[in-house]
């Protein structure tokens, strides 16, 4: 006796829902899908302004950087898309602080100001630890971009 197993493959539109921001054309692939950005624009979904993070890019790119294969590192073509000709450049898209690396893109999120404020013992939903006396305590942290050394690990200041 045989036994035939037949298993039924149905292709679903990655593209669906819209996961391209700023692109022309989202191209569905099998399993897989490719955003076309439109000038300005880089990212696998062309959520990242077409810009260097590293102000070295320009010299990495006349060092022939950008040509080394992306299986071997795609550090210089994530990290100089502008410079290494991946994206077309544009004013209106570059952003003027400093540019989180695609590292760190994860914890975006957590950029900025971060207050806290606590109003005294009568309250007791803390989150940590509190041994203070004194009541009306407030902190405030700040986590920002630290500008990128050459082939430094990109970081996060906290303060």
């Amino acid at each position: 006796m045989v036994l035939l197993l037949c298993k039924h493959f149905s292709e679903i539109d990655e593209c669906r829902p819209n996961k391209c921001l700023n692109s022309l054309r989202c191209i569905d692939k099998f399993k897989d899908y490719e955003c076309e950005c439109m000038e300005g624009w880089t990212g696998k979904n062309c959520d990242r302004p077409c810009q260097d993070i590293y102000g070295s890019c320009i010299i990495w790119k006349r060092e022939g950087q950008c040509e080394i294969s992306p299986e071997e590192t795609a550090f210089f073509l994530l990290n100089c898309p502008a410079s290494c000709e991946r994206c077309v450049a544009r004013n209106d898209t570059i952003k003027p602080f400093d540019r989180l690396p695609p590292v760190l893109l994860p914890l975006a999120w957590m950029l900025g100001e971060w207050h806290t404020a606590v109003e005294g013992f009568n309250v007791r939903s803390f989150d940590y630890p509190m041994d203070f006396n004194a009541t009306g305590y407030n902190e405030t942290l700040t986590f920002s971009v630290a500008k990128p050394l050459m082939f430094g690990t990109p970081s996060i200041n906290f303060t």
